[in-house]
């Protein structure tokens, strides 16, 4: 039983410091929230947060139309999405960059622009 013990412990310390590098491998210049820029009517604010998780609030003309959840996490150049709460569970990449403080997502659909919000 101790030794059992002694192993559940060694794992949980284990996993407890690989959860930092993982966090720390997210591109820092994407963590934080950005708006949506030049969309009109609708305003996405988005938040990649350090824990890989991510949020998409919508507004259409001043009413919340909702948010969406999931987690995200970056290879090189592209951003991967996996949304699972708010809508149907569905995931996207897009081709990244940051310019100051504006941040431009392309994907097959288009381009999308949105500045630092924070």
């Amino acid at each position: 039983m101790r030794r059992a013990a002694a192993a559940l412990l060694c794992l949980l310390l284990l996993c407890a410091c690989a959860a930092p590098e993982q966090a720390d491998a997210l591109p820092q210049e994407l963590v934080g929230s950005w708006v949506s820029a030049g969309n009109g009517d609708l305003i996405e604010t988005m938040t990649l947060a350090q824990d890989g998780t991510i949020s998409v609030q919508c507004t259409f003309r001043g009413k919340d139309t909702g948010t969406i959840r999931g987690v995200w996490h970056a290879d090189g150049q592209t951003l991967f999405t996996d949304i699972q709460e708010g809508t149907s569970p569905y995931q996207a990449e897009f081709i990244w960059t940051v310019d100051g403080r504006e941040l431009t997502l392309t994907d097959d659909s288009g381009t999308a622009r949105y500045v630092r919000n924070d």
